[in-house]
């Protein structure tokens, strides 16, 4: 089964504080941030202007010039990283003023939707470990897509050495994509960032969240939460039916769940089900894509696995087929990924 797969929602609006790090950046390159944003088609009088938000397709046009100007892909480190609880609001107050380091990742799943809105956040527990987990919520480009998780990934651990700076050396920033240029660099501010691994996740040893956070105030955290909770009630957004099937779709001894299965565990039919995804930006086939990438890396990490076999379990008749849906999300055929991630 086929479907088309709209593009990003145009209505679904980016936090202003992320257009406006990346202006940021921008001018301590030397750019100008209002041309950089008549070349990406804002239209704005001063840069002040997007503190109310920007739409994800205008968010996209802005990366996408300042690629070319810049010519690097070191942006999503540099962003994330400039963005502490601070740049959040309420909802870095709350996270701040939050008795301990769980306490504080409660908060920031509660509230994801006001920070984080092109990725879906899923917290997961594996043995010892406290695992958030970082999918595109949307199609986008590649080196966008990377950009978008390096970002988050370093805003995470910038947050993680504010709230608790000991605790950042036993955590580790997973990326499914091969180690960039700025590696070195990367590695000196975030010391257990790992690249070519199977998903895109932040993980902490669970003992680490019971540390107690110096800056916590029972008072403050109630005021701040009760702002978010205004905050997230203004925002509107749509049920979160693309994070719920996310969710569904895990590899499992059949294979992945299909439209009509997927819809039977929502408790609606898959013309419903497609409907929803749709209003969302989404559709089942995209976020069946991603998923058969996240677990193709996952699968190829172990050399036991010959190729044939990873392209039968995920679904792939044809492995041929497989290889050009491997090339398509990383740029490589599946074997010349394992070389390189040998290397």
């Amino acid at each position: 089964m086929t479907e088309d797969v709209r593009p990003p929602r145009p209505d679904l609006v980016i936090p202003g504080i992320i257009p406006l790090t990346y202006l940021g950046y921008a001018a301590d390159q030397g750019l100008d941030g209002l041309a950089l944003l008549r070349e990406a088609g804002v239209r704005v009088d001063s840069t002040a202007a997007i503190a109310a938000g920007m739409s994800l397709a205008a968010m996209e046009r802005l990366m996408k010039v300042m690629m070319a100007r810049l010519g690097n892909e070191r942006i999503g480190l540099e962003i994330g990283w400039r963005l502490p609880p601070t740049a959040f609001g309420s909802v870095g107050t709350a996270m701040l003023a939050s008795a301990t380091l769980g306490d504080a990742l409660r908060v920031c799943q509660r509230y994801w939707p006001l920070l984080g809105r092109g990725l879906a956040l899923q917290v997961l527990v594996e043995d010892d470990q406290c695992v958030l987990d970082f999918v595109p919520a949307f199609a986008v480009p590649e080196t966008f897509r990377r950009i978008m998780l390096e970002s988050t990934l370093a805003s995470v651990a910038r947050g993680v050495s504010i709230l608790a700076p000991q605790a950042l050396d036993r955590c580790e920033a997973w990326l499914d994509f091969p180690a960039p240029a700025h590696a070195a660099l990367a590695r000196e501010r975030i010391p257990g960032i790992r690249y070519d691994r199977s998903a895109s996740q932040f993980r902490a040893p669970l003992a680490l969240m019971d540390t107690p956070l110096l800056m916590a105030n029972e008072p403050g955290l109630r005021a701040a939460l009760e702002q978010c909770d205004r905050e997230l009630a203004l925002l509107q957004l749509p049920a979160g039916i693309t994070a719920r099937v996310q969710q569904l779709l895990r590899l499992g001894p059949q294979g992945y769940a299909d439209l009509d299965s997927v819809a039977e565990r929502l408790h609606m039919s898959a013309r419903t089900l497609r409907r929803r995804l749709q209003e969302e930006g989404s559709g089942y086939t995209a976020l069946l894509d991603e998923a058969r990438r996240r677990d193709a890396l996952r699968l190829l990490a172990d050399p036991a696995r010959d190729v044939a076999q990873v392209a039968g379990l995920l679904g792939y008749a044809d492995p041929a087929n497989f290889t050009r849906a491997f090339r398509k999300w990383t740029g490589l055929s599946p074997s010349a990924w394992r070389a390189q991630r040998s290397a």
